[in-house]
């Protein structure tokens, strides 16, 4: 067409248009013949065995009409291809092509293949080794159905059951740490009652081994034996005392599993306990003012509470200055009872509070009397067989006792 369009461009003599089919046969190995306007052949020409290879595959035949000088004339171009050697060089101009396009493919195939097959083995195997530090926090998000899928299934199963095990490893571990903490604390607690059980004993046993050879051997002053036998009677008081308060303290050792454990009224225990410390609080002429709520019920063992109750009262009454008063009060406080006992004009020394559960410790070390230091250890040790929260401290020039119950549902 191009050939065409360059002859009606311009007018050409015949001669001229011959030079020019020449040379495009002779470019494009092809035959051609050119006919005027009446189809007399003016000129043939064929080139196409010369650049071809022989036995040509497929002949295309072409023509165009054009005119040129006022003159119509056809045009015939007859083409052979062999198509072997066409392919052959198409293959060989498209090669950097094909060479680009299977690159491409192989990168998009080595992708699609590492994020397929590769990348759940590298996960695999990051999991893996955050299973070797113990790690579970972790789950295999590969849902496949393949051995991978089976692989990923069973690691997630096994990091289960393994951090189940370990957490329940962990929380017999825990426990077992704070039973043998708690065996080591009761064991030292027992050594340490017992060498003060032996230094309270030690004295007044000194005391009586003295007054009795002093009066066995009738030396001065022990020769009033009256006065000596008086005082030896009172030692011996006080240590039956110390003794049955030992076998109070001790009485918690042999109890188990909280069997004698019954609903009781808190009210009417305390009503009780203040019934029998009357006496002693009417010998300081001091005054009992109580508010018990009724139908507190608590589950409690009854001997025991009300061997520490009576013994809070009794503190309260002993260390109260004659003519004063002493609050008790029981009542509800949500789902607990709250029981409080206050003495008036009293306190305990701030670094003294912290020893006073201590066995055989005494705030006032001057006073005289039959205390044996035990009382509250006493209370502390059943208040503690109960679970019940307590505490003492200093309000308001007094000191007060509190101890929180849960009620019975």
């Amino acid at each position: 067409m191009e050939l065409v369009d360059m002859f009606e461009s311009r007018p050409l003599t015949e001669a001229e248009m011959k030079n020019h089919i020449l040379a495009f046969c002779l470019q494009n190995g092809t035959a051609a013949e050119l006919f005027d306007q009446n189809e007399n052949r003016i000129y043939k020409i064929d080139l196409s065995q010369n650049i071809l290879a022989e036995n040509p595959v497929y002949v295309r035949d072409l023509n165009a009409s054009f005119t040129t000088d006022n003159k119509s004339y056809t045009l015939d171009l007859l083409i052979s291809h062999n198509k072997g050697s066409e392919v052959t060089e198409v293959i060989k101009e498209m090669y950097p092509l094909l060479l680009l396009v299977i690159l491409i493919l192989s990168a998009v195939i080595a992708v699609i293949y590492s994020k397929h097959i590769a990348g759940p083995i590298v996960e695999i195997s990051n999991i893996a080794r955050r299973m070797e530090k113990l790690d579970m926090t972790w789950k295999c998000r590969i849902n496949r159905m393949d051995e991978i899928g089976l692989l990923a299934n069973s690691l997630n199963h096994m990091a289960f059951q393994l951090d189940k095990t370990l957490k329940e490893l962990e929380d017999a571990n825990e426990k077992l740490k704070l039973d043998m903490e708690k065996e080591r604390t009761q064991a030292k607690q027992r050594s340490d009652f017992f060498m003060s059980i032996s230094h309270e004993l030690k004295t007044p046993l000194t005391i009586l081994k003295g007054e009795t050879e002093g009066m066995l051997q009738n030396l001065t002053p022990f020769d009033n034996r009256d006065k000596y036998l008086l005082h030896s009677m009172q030692v011996i008081e006080t240590m039956e005392k110390m003794i049955k308060d030992i076998l109070a303290a001790a009485r918690t050792q042999m109890l188990q599993n909280n069997g004698g454990m019954r609903p009781a009224d808190i009210g009417e225990i305390t009503a009780g306990i203040i019934q029998n410390q009357n006496e002693l609080a009417e010998s300081k002429n001091i005054s009992i003012h109580m508010t018990l709520e009724q139908g507190l019920l608590v589950n409690l063992e009854q001997a025991l509470f009300s061997k520490a109750l009576a013994n809070v009262i009794n503190n309260a009454i002993v260390h109260s200055a004659e003519d004063s008063s002493v609050y008790i009060t029981a009542e509800r406080s949500g789902r607990a009872c709250v029981l409080t006992v206050k003495n008036m004009n009293s306190s305990i020394p701030d670094d003294e509070i912290q020893h006073v559960f201590e066995p055989f410790y005494k705030v006032d070390k001057s006073r005289q009397g039959n205390g044996t230091g035990l009382g509250l250890y006493i209370v502390k040790s059943f208040l503690e067989y109960h679970g019940f929260r307590f505490q003492i401290g200093n309000q308001d020039n007094s000191v007060v006792f509190t101890i929180v119950m849960p009620l019975c549902s």
